[in-house]
């Protein structure tokens, strides 16, 4: 199965567009796609829009982090003018919704990666859109990168094991399964 990993970092926070329902309204600074067909990684910014959403429809699954609230509205909001996607058409894996049907919480991907994998993120979501203020590209770009890689790694892993883990508020781990029919991609 050739499967992607998306993951997009915005221009602007929920609190700048008026609160997470608006989430359409922030702007694309950077995003990253893996192709597990030829093993890559693939940038895009915000006009690159149309050419994502014809290279995710080719692949088989796309795999994120909140893809599905978050990523797919975030891109919609960011279509050029004129231009419709219907995000149901992908195949779409999220580990955020399997791990919150199955354990209930809204946990982070950090939090998930630390007692997964034992790494984390590099920065926080604030803060890459401080380096796209500050114009820091290529570090935005290697954040983005590497939420990607983490995403990726905790779907091989949840394939792999059947499980993933995650840390609480109070530093506690928890071990849950995942069964497969959440690894499975389904349309958004």
């Amino acid at each position: 199965m050739r499967f992607g990993v998306l993951d997009l970092e915005t221009t602007d926070s929920a609190e700048d567009v008026g609160g997470w329902g608006y989430a359409y309204r922030m702007g694309i600074s950077v995003g990253v796609l893996y192709d597990s067909g030829p093993d890559v990684y693939k940038p895009f910014c915000e006009g690159a829009v149309p050419k994502l959403l014809a290279h995710l429809v080719k692949l088989d699954a796309v795999v994120g982090y909140n893809t599905v609230k978050f990523d797919y509205t975030v891109l919609g909001g960011n279509l050029p003018f004129g231009c419709e996607f219907d995000f149901r058409r992908l195949k779409t894996v999220d580990l955020f919704q399997a791990l919150l049907s199955v354990t209930g919480r809204f946990i982070s991907l950090q939090a998930v990666a630390s007692a997964t994998l034992g790494k984390g993120k590099s920065s926080d979501g604030l803060e890459a859109i401080r380096m796209w203020n500050r114009g820091e590209f290529q570090e935005l770009e290697e954040y983005c990168r590497v939420d990607v890689e983490l995403t990726r790694d905790l779907y091989l892993h949840a394939l792999q094991h059947g499980s993933l883990s995650y840390l609480d508020k109070s530093g506690g781990r928890h071990t849950v399964a995942i069964p497969g029919r959440l690894l499975e991609p389904v349309h958004a």
